[in-house]
């Protein structure tokens, strides 16, 4: 049992860190104008990392961090639809 607990949360942290990651990541490339901020790849890039956040979050019961990222996931959300849209 305790194997698959550690299993768990290693997967849990990856999750978080990836998040961490993707989102370091958009920020990065938007900022060196490689993405435009508006854009799709930004907008997944953001998504992607607020789903890691908020797994992470959660399993560790932190609130404050899945609110955050929940608003974060949706701001991405329907920015990236709005670009689909038009």
């Amino acid at each position: 049992m305790r194997s698959e607990q550690a299993t768990e949360q290693r997967v849990v942290d990856v999750l978080g860190w990836g998040g961490v990651l993707a989102i370091l990541v958009a920020y990065i490339l938007a900022s060196t104008g490689m993405i435009v901020a508006t854009g799709a790849a930004f907008q997944i890039l953001n998504a992607l990392g607020a789903l890691g956040l908020i797994v992470e979050a959660r399993v560790k019961k932190d609130a404050q961090v899945v609110a955050l990222n929940v608003i974060w996931l949706a701001i991405a959300a329907w920015t990236l639809a709005r670009s689909i849209m038009n």
